[in-house]
């Protein structure tokens, strides 16, 4: 994760700056506060303008990546100008390495193995 200062430097052609749920705009979404969330983006949009996206995404109930900061964050992204980017967690890259998901997310989380449910 770089900061604002340290992407200037970088700044040109084919370079696309997607901020996620972890950076201060978002994150001031996640605490209510939309006024702030406009404020902390509008220094990212003035710098990188088209080039700039915010990622919407879903993969828990709440917090970071809860179904409804990333609503707020496509709000936020229409009221800007700026163009989201929809994700969620990916697990696995081929479809038969889900049971080692489960397997490590079950060490992760400290929860039982989810046996028998098929691959998603």
């Amino acid at each position: 994760m770089l900061s604002l200062p340290a992407l200037t430097e970088h700044v040109g052609p084919g370079l696309v700056v997607v901020l996620g749920p972890m950076l201060e705009p978002v994150r001031a979404l996640a605490a209510g506060r939309p006024d702030v969330a406009e404020q902390l983006l509008a220094p990212w949009r003035a710098l990188f303008g088209e080039a700039l996206r915010l990622e919407c995404r879903v993969q828990r109930p709440s917090g970071p990546g809860s179904l409804r900061l990333a609503a707020r964050t496509l709000l936020l992204t229409d009221r800007m100008g700026v163009t989201a980017v929809v994700t969620h967690a990916v697990r696995y890259a081929d479809p038969g390495q889900y049971r080692l998901a489960d397997v490590l997310d079950a060490a992760r989380l400290l929860r039982p193995i989810p046996f028998g449910r098929p691959p998603s």
